[in-house]
């Protein structure tokens, strides 16, 4: 019976129990650079893909000369010599060419080995008002796109980064009901590239026609409270918003049935939010990392410094300062069981 329990013991001593699930979070490398994640902008490929780094030299917004390509080991690629100008975002499509969207609304493809594939203005009303925000996402598909806000707060998505330079189509969606207040946050909503914005209190899916108000079924004390974040699963059917007094709320997204919901009980500013495959999303604060399953289950894990995010079909991977990581669901197959004969 001992033997039976050791065994046991040491199969499953690195899961996290989430309600009917289990979350196991493996060190696939320990990085073999010396940077720092936090003065950096960061871009990770998904399914194991390449990172590009542009390190900040300033808070007024000034980058580096180069942007540096790495393997998921942190080992070097190649240079990209930056001349450009603002750099707003970065993302990698299903190529491994690297989208650079730069404030004056151009958009720029470059090879895994750092060659410049083309450049071009994502469209004549993006060059004209400039790029505030931008988002990179992928699909369960394997294709994938960006979407930017200009400072007039509209809204343009790029649902396919993988056609020729020519070829690229560009959506606008519908424009806010106001146009003067500063959106809180927004993502995308795949696979129909929809917008998904926070307005002071408000939360507005923009389809190409219409904003349409949200409402969502939630039992936190203050509904005035705004939400601050909000994270899109990869295949669009999940959502999860945290607001700015701590309070979490993940659901399906139509916002007809909440999966789960908690206060925190911390007004701690999230630096990160994604999604894992669909099971679960994980929040990066300055001294942990929060795992919410649905239900009232969760878990964390201690803070790591420079943390970044890149969600995957099958789970979220966490890029930090020294190590890349992956945390996902056990699979049921994995769960040992064990069966005690009396004889």
């Amino acid at each position: 019976m001992e033997k039976i329990a050791d065994v046991q013991a040491s199969a499953t001593v690195d899961w996290s129990p989430l309600g009917d699930i289990y979350v196991k979070k493996t060190v696939h490398y320990h990085l073999s650079w010396d940077k720092n994640l936090d003065q950096c902008s960061v871009a990770i490929a998904p399914y194991g893909g390449p990172i590009a780094l542009l390190q900040k030299l300033s808070k007024s917004g000034g980058d580096s000369k180069s942007i540096l390509i790495y393997s998921q080991a942190g080992n070097p690629i190649s240079s990209i010599p930056w001349e450009g100008g603002r750099l707003i975002g970065m993302g990698w499509n299903s190529n491994e060419d690297l989208i650079c969207i730069l404030e004056e609304g151009t958009m720029a493809a470059y090879s895994i080995n750092g060659l410049l594939k083309y450049s071009r203005p994502v469209s004549r009303e993006v060059r004209e008002h400039r790029v505030l925000d931008c988002k990179f996402f992928h699909t369960m598909e394997g294709s994938g796109g960006f979407a930017v806000m200009t400072n007039c707060y509209q809204f343009f998505v790029v649902a396919d980064t993988c056609r020729p330079r020519d070829e690229i189509r560009v959506k606008k969606v519908a424009d806010l009901p106001s146009m003067t207040v500063r959106p809180n946050c927004w993502n995308v909503l795949t696979p129909q590239c929809n917008i998904l914005v926070s307005v002071e209190e408000k939360l507005y899916i923009l389809d190409q026609y219409e904003a349409i108000p949200q409402s969502v079924l939630t039992s936190k004390k203050d509904p005035s409270v705004y939400w601050a974040e909000i994270a899109v699963s990869v295949d669009g059917k999940a959502v999860a918003l945290v607001d700015k007094g701590g309070y979490l709320w993940g659901g399906t997204s139509d916002f007809k049935t909440c999966e789960t919901e908690m206060d925190l009980q911390s007004t701690a500013k999230v630096l990160a939010m994604e999604w894992g495959a669909k099971d679960f999303f994980v929040l990066v604060m300055e001294k942990l990392i929060f795992v919410k399953g649905f239900g009232k289950h969760w878990c964390k894990y201690p803070g790591k410094l420079g943390c970044c995010l890149q969600p995957e079909v099958d789970g979220l991977r966490l890029v930090s300062n020294t190590t890349s990581e992956f945390i996902h669901r056990v699979t049921s197959m994995l769960i040992p069981h064990y069966t005690l004969i009396i004889v």
